[in-house]
């Protein structure tokens, strides 16, 4: 039998990237032994969290992540076979970023894509934004009328 850490493994080597923080979420609660949690995947199980978009969940395992594992985890070098998992999560991330910037604005800078995104400039270039149409607002009758009312309050 496969203790978390190797289930979790396994399922990034078959690319099934989705699984990762359920794996690590539901080996966490089962497990009892403190000393298990001492060796925790702690990296793994945040990515899990963050490509799922489960911020929240990852916010609290960064809280029960101990001190000294936190500082390790700064300046961590990823193994070969977890690679593919931290490009996965770039990759995605950013084309979420891309497309948010989309919907917010309607010109960007290559400049500003390339500083909220990480990339350099040059790279920013060749990144398709694609422009959202802009929906024309419908006023309803209270904000008609309150526009009214500072319209009138405004004049001389």
């Amino acid at each position: 039998m496969m203790n978390p850490t190797e289930r979790a493994q396994a399922a990034v080597a078959s690319r099934q990237f989705d699984l990762v923080a359920g794996i690590l979420d539901g080996a966490e609660l089962e497990i009892s032994n403190p000393t298990v949690l001492h060796e925790w995947p702690y990296a793994l199980h945040l990515l899990g969290h963050i490509y799922n978009k489960q911020l929240i969940d990852a916010r609290f395992l960064w809280k029960r992540i101990p001190a000294a594992v936190k500082q390790a985890l700064e300046g961590h070098a990823w193994s070969p076979a977890v690679e593919p998992y931290i490009r996965a999560v770039a990759v995605k991330t950013r084309a979420e970023l891309l497309e948010l910037l989309a919907t917010a604005y309607s010109s960007v800078k290559p400049a500003k894509v390339a500083s909220i995104c990480g990339l350099p400039e040059a790279e920013a270039l060749k990144v398709p934004v694609k422009v959202a149409a802009a929906e024309p607002l419908e006023v309803t009758g209270d904000l008609q009328l309150l526009a009214e009312y500072m319209a009138n309050l405004e004049q001389p």
